[in-house]
């Protein structure tokens, strides 16, 4: 039995099968945190006054937005929400063209449950510019060849680590055929 962290959750691997676990909300907040406590960190180690000028920037920008609301305009207050609105309308909408395209042209399944007596093959690939670091599993099931692109969490600054706990789960201890990226 082992498990690593994957973006959505953690990939578990017991019982002869990789489980495919999501986090709850509670969970994800709870990861943030932590993950924002490692990485302020490392960012004082590398330089408290990056970090320090960057959370008055943004208790700067939220003050403004605040004083708007209470003192001065409100269409401006209304710009700047809306401006915040479609931004975040954009990353989503670009979120979910990715997993349609990936699923419709690329041929990854979203199966959450996969039995390891079906796995044919498992591709570790390395992170790339623009490219976080993955594994994909290609399966047969039910005579249909499948793959599965398993993200590994890089919201972290163990990152590296849990690429490397993530191949050795799946390759060494498992015994999987590996096919190199």
């Amino acid at each position: 039995m082992g498990r690593f962290r994957t973006r959505e959750g953690w990939c578990v691997v017991e019982h002869g099968e990789i489980r495919l676990e999501s986090l709850g909300v509670r969970e994800r907040v709870g990861r943030g945190l932590k993950n924002a406590k490692r990485s302020h960190e490392r960012r004082y180690e590398r330089g408290v006054l990056r970090f320090v000028g960057v959370v008055l920037l943004g208790a700067l920008s939220v003050g403004q937005l605040v004083y708007r609301a209470l003192f001065g305009d409100w269409r401006l207050l209304l710009l700047g929400v809306g401006i915040v609105v479609v931004v975040f309308g954009m990353a989503y909408a670009v979120h979910v063209l990715r997993r349609f395209v990936r699923r419709r042209f690329r041929g990854y399944t979203d199966d959450r449950t996969i039995p390891l007596r079906a796995v044919a093959s498992v591709e570790p690939r390395q992170k790339r510019p623009l490219r976080a670091p993955h594994i994909v599993v290609r399966y047969r099931e039910y005579g249909d060849a499948k793959k599965r692109r398993i993200g590994v969490c890089t919201r972290t600054p163990l990152a590296a680590d849990e690429f490397e706990t993530a191949k050795a789960l799946l390759l060494d201890d498992h015994d999987l055929p590996i096919t190199p990226a």
